[in-house]
């Protein structure tokens, strides 16, 4: 016997033009192209937000620089001043200490002064102390009145206390004692 054995198979022909890899390759061809450009997309905003930020941050540096400056010549020209006002005081640092020696030399040994007030613009000292008595707050006014470099002595204030009299003394110096430095002048 003769086997005829037919085998009818139905092999389609496989078109590289119109099957399934050109259909992929071209979706995957269109994804990466999209996905490539979303890419691309994305990073130029990225860069035109960075760039925004680093703008701002730019002309709060510039602000805060020059606030600063502003606030450190502020600074300085308040300095000056202050300066100025004590000038004529820092000009003749052996005033104070003269003043002192002064104020020691002619003060009478019962007697304690707690405060003293300069004025050099007006030329004038203001000591306030304890005394013994009237008698000698007198007699202390008349020592200061009696030096070269005293114009005028004046009782501004006394009052009797449990410790004694107290009195305040003020003494008109000679014009420009401070700035002239007349201290050194027989003292």
């Amino acid at each position: 016997m003769k086997s005829d054995i037919n085998i009818d198979i139905n092999l389609r022909k496989i078109n590289l033009e119109e099957g399934l890899f050109p259909k992929i390759f071209s979706y995957i061809s269109l994804f990466l192209f999209i996905g490539v450009l979303a890419f691309y997309m994305y990073m130029i905003l990225s860069e035109m937000q960075i760039s925004k930020k680093i703008e701002e941050t730019r002309t709060r540096i510039n602000s805060i620089v020059a606030f600063s400056e502003k606030d450190r010549l502020q600074a300085a020209f308040h300095l000056e001043r202050k300066v100025n006002d004590y000038k004529d005081v820092l000009n003749s640092k052996n005033t104070i200490g003269d003043v002192l020696k002064f104020i020691e030399s002619k003060t009478l040994n019962f007697v304690y002064f707690d405060s003293l007030q300069i004025n050099v613009e007006n030329n004038t000292l203001t000591l306030t102390g304890t005394f013994p008595s009237v008698y000698i707050v007198d007699q202390q006014l008349l020592i200061f009145s009696e030096d070269e470099k005293v114009e005028k002595t004046t009782l501004k204030n006394i009052s009797l206390t449990a410790e004694g009299v107290e009195a305040e003394l003020e003494i008109k110096l000679k014009e420009n004692i401070f700035k002239d430095n007349l201290w050194q002048e027989g003292s």
